[in-house]
């Protein structure tokens, strides 16, 4: 069973989602600590609700889902930036589990970025600066709290990375091949397992680099493959 969104997910919701453009931001509220909900609407679309459950999950609604919230300053500081704002735009940043929404209000721009890994965060960011964040993180890498630059993780991006950035991926990683495909070049375990599959490489194994190249071909031709989703039943229905 699937456990979370991956990066090719978030990248195939971010196509279906562009309708949301040009949407008010009705309200914005946190009624638990691990989901966020933004209240969306506008004459074409009505009443929608984006729903960001950071245990790995990120969907739009039509049902009516509360955005009451007792989460404090995190959500007054965003309501109070953004709140009756115009979508603008939705992205994935660097083909990974971030989620960026980037609002207009008269001369104001916003983004809130979602990123969907380790617990979870939200950051709203202007000019590239961060003014609120849901909670302050500190990584190898970077830092998350008010007053600094937002940077992104480093990471690889599946959908723009030639095959040479791909080999160098996989040679340096001291990982099997399964699992630097799932979490070194960001493409999650399906995708990751059904390139094995189709290859019979076994996950658990490290691979020679003659096999990089159909290893890359196979990953491209998936990415590229169009997701439709689909309902199974089963002989009772």
């Amino acid at each position: 069973m699937k456990k979370a969104l991956t990066g090719p997910d978030i990248r195939e919701l971010v196509s279906e989602w562009q309708y949301l453009l040009g949407c008010r931001l009705e309200q914005f509220g946190r009624p638990n600590s691990n989901e966020l909900i933004l209240k969306f609407r506008s004459s074409r679309t009505g009443t929608v609700r984006l729903v960001v459950d950071f245990s790995g999950w990120v969907y739009v609604t039509k049902a009516s889902i509360s955005t009451e919230s007792n989460q404090g300053v995190f959500v007054n500081s965003v309501r109070k930036r953004i709140k009756k704002s115009r979508l603008e735009s939705i992205s994935q940043l660097n083909g990974d589990r971030i989620l960026c929404l980037e609002f207009i209000k008269g001369a104001e721009s916003h983004t809130l970025i979602f990123e969907m890994f380790h617990k979870g965060n939200a950051i709203l960011c202007s000019d590239k600066k961060i003014k609120t964040v849901m909670r302050q993180q500190k990584f190898r890498h970077r830092s998350l709290k008010p007053g600094l630059e937002y940077q992104a993780p480093p990471g690889f991006n599946p959908f723009e990375s030639d095959f040479s950035k791909f080999s160098e991926v996989i040679s340096g990683s001291e990982r099997s091949i399964g699992a630097s495909l799932t979490i070194d070049c960001n493409l999650g375990g399906e995708i990751s397992n059904l390139v094995c599959h189709r290859l019979e490489i076994d996950v658990s194994t490290k691979v020679e680099q003659s096999k990089f190249q159909s290893i890359y071909d196979q990953v491209q031709a998936i990415l590229a493959d169009k997701i439709r989703p689909s309902i199974f039943l089963d002989n009772e229905g």
